[in-house]
């Protein structure tokens, strides 16, 4: 395995560099997945629940923020993810309530 003087290896730092190059429309899919997703778990049961509502409400805030803030793609990358989980974990635990 390659390495070099920051501890990466040479196909993570493509990988990155491939990132980058596409920031755009990586922002334009985490800002369509997690707009769409918020607003399916929210309908899902949140609006009840005071608690599932702010669980849902501030990693998506974040995440939003994040994209207008046209911030770092490894950033916007891991709170999409985590918006995901946490958005796909409420929606299933509504619709088996």
């Amino acid at each position: 395995m390659l390495k070099s003087k920051g501890g990466s290896n040479y196909w993570e730092r493509k990988f990155e560099g491939q990132l980058e190059l596409n920031r755009f429309g990586i922002i334009s899919g985490v800002l369509l997945v997690v707009g769409c997703l918020g607003g399916i778990a929210t309908y899902s049961g949140a609006m009840t629940s005071s608690p599932q509502l702010i669980t849902i409400l501030i990693p998506t805030m974040a995440c939003l923020a994040t994209l207008l803030a046209v911030g770092p793609v490894k950033r916007i990358l891991n709170l999409g993810l985590l918006v995901l989980v946490i958005d796909i974990s409420i929606i299933t635990y509504n619709f088996l309530s």
